[in-house]
């Protein structure tokens, strides 16, 4: 019921335009401080993706740099900077302006300085991508095959994997996240000789939702270069998302 009443209040801040900064009210995260401004209230209710947060938890517990790809307005970058060692800097990548600021907001409010933001679409070239702009910050894309890309698009930088490892020095202490919304594939393509030398874990979003057949394709590349992945099971609100844990088997 407290659930419930607190998603009220949250949609009707959000719908005055009640701009502020609440702390997060249970879970793993609880006392973080979180923007009202994200859509999603399930982040300020401590009650998003538990199964994905525990993994992150244990991975840069145990020492890892979390990589976070489409960090969104940068939830996992939070829970690696609280729980991780304090001296390793963890990367999120994020190219959405509007992400950005958000990312930007929580690092700021929360005082985190290990925490670095990449503000750029990871691809499988490094110049520019046609981003939609739709005011539904966790779904906008570059891939011309989703429904969502139409209109209004704007130009964002991007840079593929290989490119970001070299610029940050990301070597086998890495724990990847990757939840680009159907460009998950361009990635790892773009990353393929990182992943080969390294082999870091990498927990995959895919998208049928915006690219169908992204699944199997990512899941085939992975398998080629010597990954085993596992489904997690988190439970998502559109068909077609689906999320694994990719470790390296050989």
């Amino acid at each position: 019921m407290f659930v419930l009443l607190d998603k009220i209040v949250l949609k009707l801040m959000r719908t005055a335009g009640v701009k502020s900064n609440l702390k997060i009210r249970r879970g793993p995260m609880k006392g973080v401080k979180w923007s009202t401004m994200v859509p999603d209230s399930r982040y300020l209710l401590g009650i998003y993706e538990s199964d994905l947060t525990e993994k992150i938890i244990s991975a840069v517990t145990d020492g890892k740099r979390l990589v976070d790809i489409g960090a969104n307005a940068g939830y996992f970058s939070l829970v690696a900077s609280k729980y991780g060692h304090k001296e390793l800097s963890h990367i999120a990548a994020e190219p959405f302006p509007a992400n950005v600021q958000l990312i930007q907001e929580h690092l700021k409010i929360n005082n985190i300085s290990n925490v670095v933001i990449e503000a750029s679409a990871i691809a499988d070239k490094n110049g520019e991508v046609e981003f939609s702009n739709t005011d539904n910050l966790a779904a906008n894309t570059y891939k011309s095959e989703s429904s969502i890309h139409k209109e209004n698009l704007i130009k964002l930088n991007a840079i593929d994997l290989n490119t970001l490892s070299e610029k940050y020095d990301l070597k086998d202490n890495c724990f990847m996240k990757i939840d680009v919304e159907g460009a998950e594939f361009d990635v790892l393509q773009g990353g393929k000789a990182y992943l080969e030398k390294f082999h870091p874990e990498i927990v995959l979003a895919t998208h049928d939702c915006h690219v169908k057949g992204v699944k199997e394709k990512c899941l085939n590349f992975l398998m080629d270069l010597g990954y085993s992945c596992q489904p997690i099971i988190d439970e998502k609100p559109i068909p077609g998302q689906e999320d694994f844990l990719c470790s390296f088997a050989n």
